[in-house]
C-alpha cells in the first residue's frame, strides 16, 4: 500500500501540493489526473523520494519512507517499478543491457543465465518477442537494438520490460501514452491492465489521456489547487456533474481559466 499524508510542498513562494491525501490500496490501480504543472509529476517525486515534503509523510508498505537510511530506502525502491514518459533508456547500452542492469545490480535471479532468461521473459510479456519479428529468435534481435534504432513505441515497451524485470509489487507510469498514435497507445494501455492483473502489481499512473485513463483505471483521481479529489470509478468520473471535474473528463467549457500562473490565480491578459 502507497499513502500519502497530509503532503505540503512549495518552491519558493509558490505551493504545489497543499494538503495532499492519497491512498492506493494493494493491487489496485489508480489514475491521477490534472493540468500541466498542477504537481502530478512532484506528488509522484514524492513516493521516490526523489522530494522531500515540507509537511507530511509518505508511507510505502507501512514505513515512512522519510526516516529511512539509504540502504532502507533503497530496499524500498527494489519494489517499485517506474515507466518514466520518456523510457529513460540508457542511450550508450542496447535493449538487453538496458533490462539487465537492474537485475545485475540488486544480484537477481542466480547469475547470467538466470538474467539472460528474465530479460528475454520480460521482452515477450510486452510484445516484443518472436511475434511480429521474421525469422527466428525475436528477442535476441530486439535485445542487441540500441534505443536509437528504436520507434517510439518499442522504446516505451522496452522501458516497461526495464520496470518490471525486478518483479516490482507496485509501479508507477508517468504518462505511458504521451507521443503514441493511438494504435500503440492501446496497445500500452492493454499491457499495463494486463500486467497489473497478471503480476498483481500496486499501480499509480500519471495521465492526462483520458481514454487510457478510463481504460486502466480501478479509480480516477484529479490534482486540483493542489489537492486531491477523488472521483471513484471511471464510470462515476465520467458521470460526475461537477464542472470542473467535467472540463478535465470531457475538455467541455467550464470554470478553470486556461492562462494560469501556479494554477491557482489568474492572469490578467490584456491585448492590445
Amino acid at each position: 500500500m502507497i499513502e500519502l499524508v497530509n503532503i505540503k510542498k512549495s518552491f519558493g513562494e509558490k505551493p504545489v501540493l497543499r494538503n495532499v491525501n492519497l491512498t492506493v490500496e494493494e493491487g489496485e490501480s489508480v489514475v491521477i489526473i490534472g493540468r500541466s504543472g498542477s504537481g502530478k509529476s512532484v506528488a509522484f517525486r514524492h513516493i521516490l523520494r526523489l522530494i522531500k515534503p515540507d509537511e507530511g509523510r509518505v508511507y510505502v508498505e507501512g514505513r515512512d519512507i522519510s526516516t529511512l537510511s539509504r540502504k532502507g530506502l533503497y530496499k524500498v525502491l527494489e519494489n517499485i517499478g517506474v515507466l518514466f514518459q520518456n523510457s529513460a533508456l540508457w542511450d550508450s547500452m542496447n535493449v538487453f543491457e538496458n533490462i539487465a542492469l537492474a537485475l545485475r545490480r540488486h544480484k537477481m535471479c542466480g547469475g547470467e543465465n538466470g538474467i539472460r532468461k528474465r530479460v528475454y521473459d520480460c521482452l515477450d510479456m510486452v510484445g516484443l518477442g518472436m511475434t511480429g519479428i521474421s525469422g527466428t529468435g525475436g528477442v535476441e534481435i530486439i535485445g542487441t537494438r540500441m534505443p536509437s534504432e528504436l520507434s517510439g513505441g518499442m522504446r516505451k515497451r522496452v522501458g516497461l520490460a526495464r520496470a518490471i524485470a525486478p518483479n516490482p509489487a507496485y509501479m508507477l507510469y508517468d504518462e505511458p501514452t504521451t507521443g503514441l498514435d493511438p494504435i500503440m497507445s492501446g496497445i500500452i494501455n492493454r499491457l499495463i491492465k494486463r500486467l497489473n492483473k497478471e503480476l498483481n502489481v500496486t499501480s499509480l499512473t500519471i495521465t492526462h489521456d483520458m481514454h487510457s485513463a478510463s481504460t486502466i483505471a480501478d479509480r480516477i483521481v484529479l490534482l486540483h489547487k493542489g489537492e486531491f479529489k477523488d472521483l471513484g470509478t471511471p464510470d462515476e468520473a465520467n458521470s460526475n456533474d461537477d464542472p470542473i471535474v467535467r472540463q478535465f473528463i470531457h475538455g467541455e467549457d467550464g470554470p478553470i481559466h486556461p492562462v494560469l500562473t501556479d494554477h491557482f490565480e489568474k492572469v490578467h491578459v490584456h491585448h492590445s
